[in-house]
């Protein structure tokens, strides 16, 4: 699991700012915001020094970046769990198996 929350940091800090690039801030609101993005939702902490004009879409930015760090973890989650039902399917001996399997006693 510990890979899975690397990735996923690492997703929402690319995802943060790809969505954040469009937004007119200043470098130093740039770099507070890419440094909260080891925390994930704590990026948005910043939001109290975005000029006023830009604060909303700042916001939706985070948001919508939290949102394809979910839809990406998901997607992670769910390949494993897949994978594990495959392993299973092939690993795991059914009973009707292991009961004809298994030396009858003479008696």
């Amino acid at each position: 699991m510990a890979v899975v929350g690397a990735i996923a940091l690492f997703t929402f800090a690319g995802a943060l700012d790809a969505r954040t690039a469009h937004i007119n801030l200043s470098s130093e609101i740039r770099i507070a915001i890419q440094s909260g993005a080891d925390q994930l939702g704590q990026a948005s902490s910043v939001l109290a020094e975005v000029p006023p004009e830009n604060a909303d879409a700042a916001e939706t930015a985070i948001k919508l970046a939290l949102i394809d760090t979910f839809r990406v973890v998901m997607i992670i989650c769910a390949g494993l769990a897949w994978l594990s039902a495959l392993m299973a399917m092939l690993l795991v001996e059914s009973r009707a198996a292991i009961k004809s399997s298994t030396p009858k006693t003479l008696g």
